[in-house]
């Protein structure tokens, strides 16, 4: 498997900065199912995975078993992070 642009790590998440948010980003249900492999491969490291999305998104991540944050939320959007459960 390629690797997914999508999902860069962090050492941690930021603290929350409200700003001006850029460009709307969606990911497909394949995008998604991608993301969630590696963030499963490095458990228990935060990762950005969405930039400037509606704030409902995170219920999505989290019903996927993800466990998520939003930071940087202006108007209703935000960047989403998150990560996979530690596994111990």
């Amino acid at each position: 498997m390629k690797p997914d642009l999508r999902c860069e790590f962090v050492e941690e998440i930021p603290k929350i900065i409200k700003k001006k948010a850029s460009v709307f980003e969606r990911l497909t249900i394949k995008e998604k199912a991608q993301t969630i492999v590696l963030l499963a491969a490095r458990s228990g490291t935060w990762a950005l995975i969405q930039k400037n999305v509606s704030v409902s998104s995170v219920e999505q991540w989290k019903s996927l078993g993800c466990e998520v944050v939003l930071r940087n939320c202006f108007n209703n959007k935000g960047d989403v992070y998150a990560r996979w459960p530690d596994k111990s």
